[in-house]
């Protein structure tokens, strides 16, 4: 018998609200079974819907959302199905753009004390630490996904990171579970698609743990991220004034690499996560340029402005 468990030792309190990232197929499928029958959310009284996001990129997707739907009733839990409306714009990712919709979206329905839980697991964190090994990522990056990080107004939830596909299938097969499986799955031309489909599979040819290899090193980049980040958020301190704004002469005076480090952690407390290059573009535009410069940054609902030699973030819109 497989024995999967909810894994909330990561959560400092108890969600109001789960919404559970449901695609309808066999991860999200093992989530709902896992959340609808666990313990702890029953014994709390926390609310579980499904939310379904219809991308509008292949036929099969209206079946997906009836599942959606069908299951929903099957277990008397409420269910919203999301459209994407906007066409991908000419040039840019469908795939990148798909999931930045689907999180906007994801984002419009929640509110502080809820949870959105997706179902990834330990093979979609070595997935998503070779794709940002190929992207060219930092540290940060190489951790792969954290099991707990804001999201919007709430927080995101993957509570089953640990377990390989292999054990969420053992699970559904003996808990005799129906999913369906998403055609987007099966599409070469999607970099994570590709990594699954034909380089994964020939690593583990050679490497047959490989899997659990990559979830291991992304688990050790971790540690070496929170070491960091303990020694950058006491740097931070000295830089803040009383509104929270950041020190530019004193910034300047790090090394330019511990420099952009430390702009990156001022803005992550503010959940605004930029490229290496749009970092890179600030440091020289306000730490580096004369101090009689107005320079402005706005992207994706952030602002920053220089104002008597100290950075103010701020959202708009």
């Amino acid at each position: 018998m497989t024995v999967l468990s909810l894994s909330f030792a990561t959560l400092n309190f108890i969600p109001k609200r789960i919404f559970i990232a449901f695609s309808g197929g066999l991860d999200s499928r093992v989530l709902f079974d896992l959340c609808y029958h666990d313990a702890l959310i029953k014994k709390n009284n926390i609310e579980l819907i499904l939310v379904n996001v219809h991308h509008h990129t292949h036929p099969s997707e209206d079946s997906l959302s009836a599942f959606a739907v069908d299951i929903g009733k099957a277990y008397n839990t409420k269910v919203q199905i999301l459209h994407v409306e906007p066409a991908c714009p000419a040039g840019a990712s469908l795939e990148a753009f798909m999931r930045t919709e689907r999180y906007r979206l994801f984002d419009s329905l929640l509110i502080p004390g809820d949870i959105l839980a997706t179902g990834h697991h330990l093979n979609d964190q070595a997935e998503t630490l070779l794709l940002n090994l190929l992207r060219g990522a930092g540290l940060q990056g190489l951790c792969a996904m954290p099991s707990l990080r804001p999201q919007g107004r709430a927080h995101l939830w993957r509570p089953l990171l640990a377990y390989s596909k292999e054990a969420l299938l053992s699970y559904a097969q003996e808990h005799a579970l129906v999913w369906q499986e998403d055609p987007g799955n099966q599409n070469l031309n999607f970099d994570r698609v590709f990594l699954r489909e034909k380089i994964i599979p020939l690593l583990e040819q050679r490497w047959p743990k490989a899997g659990e290899v990559l979830f291991r090193t992304a688990h050790n980049m971790r540690n070496a991220q929170e070491i960091l980040s303990h020694y950058l958020q006491h740097d931070l301190v000295s830089l803040h004034n009383d509104e929270g704004a950041l020190n530019l002469a004193a910034l300047k005076k790090f090394a330019p690499a511990q420099g952009l480090l430390l702009l990156k952690t001022y803005l992550d407390q503010h959940n605004y996560r930029l490229s290496q290059a749009q970092l890179k573009q600030i440091y020289q535009d306000f730490v580096c340029t004369d101090n009689d410069a107005a320079p402005l940054f706005e992207y994706q609902g952030g602002k920053l402005i220089r104002r008597k030699g100290f950075l103010y973030f701020s959202f708009f819109g």
